[in-house]
């Protein structure tokens, strides 16, 4: 099931690859698990195969050797690396036939090398919500973020490494819950969490600079991007990026629709789990 991993209340973190405060509290309060221990849910990074490629179709169909399992949907849900144009891509494996046919998603930038090709998985997913906007108006948060990756969590890296990186593939999806997602999008990762990045459609929660986008990490460093916040007794206050801390915000929202700036996403939680999938094939696929 989803493991809390990180959370703040209504101001943002300094970004630090160690665990502090609490995290097992059934509110929400200030509290991190340690990277290392963030990425030992799911083993998300372990290699699971490798090898040379037998051949490849197209940007987003390869065949793998004759060494690897001839079962459908065996390494669905996985992640493989390959080169491309000389450098490493990594995609999400979203279809595996027992022709040991990889499909990828999204596709490659350019058809691949029949090179050496690497596993890994199975997929994370993230899950990150915010409870409240401090704002004067009636704007309240109403969907959820959903992303998958086989990326480390790296808190200290620019993009949380969950993103980190233009080379490999994400999934995302952004609902009121997760059995409500209906448009879930693969893409290259744009090197940081934006969902206006991601694709979703402009009626789709994130697909529109409002008040269901989910920002951090906007400029070339890690930080908590500029917003606005509103505090009974003061007004509307103006917070400057702060490099080396994070949080997130909303697109232009509340107080700051007017002038195309975000509020604070306040009262953040994250959680992980392993990506489990009933297409993925548990029989072979869970015992490797």
């Amino acid at each position: 099931g989803w493991t809390k991993v990180l959370q703040y209340t209504d101001s943002a973190y300094t970004m630090t690859t160690a665990a502090f405060g609490t995290v097992a509290t059934t509110g929400v309060d200030l509290g991190k698990l340690s990277d290392s221990n963030i990425n030992l849910l799911g083993r998300a990074s372990a290699t699971k195969s490798s090898g040379t490629l037998q051949g490849v179709t197209s940007t987003s169909s390869l065949t793998l050797p004759a060494a690897e399992p001839p079962y459908v949907n065996f390494w669905y849900g996985y992640t493989i690396s390959v080169e491309v144009s000389g450098q490493t891509e990594t995609r999400i494996i979203s279809a595996y036939s027992s022709g040991r046919v990889v499909t990828v998603v999204p596709a490659f930038s350019s058809t691949p090398t029949v090179g050496s090709y690497t596993i890994k998985g199975t997929l994370m997913e993230y899950r990150v919500s915010a409870l409240s906007f401090p704002t004067e108006g009636d704007d309240e948060p109403s969907n959820v973020l959903f992303i998958r990756t086989a990326q480390d969590y790296d808190d200290s890296s620019f993009g949380q490494g969950i993103l980190t990186g233009t080379t490999h593939g994400i999934s995302a999806c952004e609902a009121a819950s997760y059995s409500s997602c209906s448009e879930w999008v693969s893409v290259q990762s744009p090197g940081y969490i934006d969902t206006n990045l991601f694709g979703f459609s402009a009626s789709n929660p994130g697909g529109s600079d409002n008040c269901d986008r989910y920002l951090t990490d906007s400029q070339t460093s890690s930080n908590c991007p500029s917003h606005l916040i509103f505090e009974e007794g003061t007004g509307v206050t103006a917070v400057a990026s702060v490099t080396g801390s994070r949080c997130f915000i909303t697109g232009a929202c509340g107080e700051g629709a007017n002038v195309n700036v975000g509020l604070l996403q306040a009262s953040v939680e994250i959680y992980v789990r392993e990506f489990l999938s009933a297409d993925m094939d548990y029989t072979y696929a869970n015992s490797v």
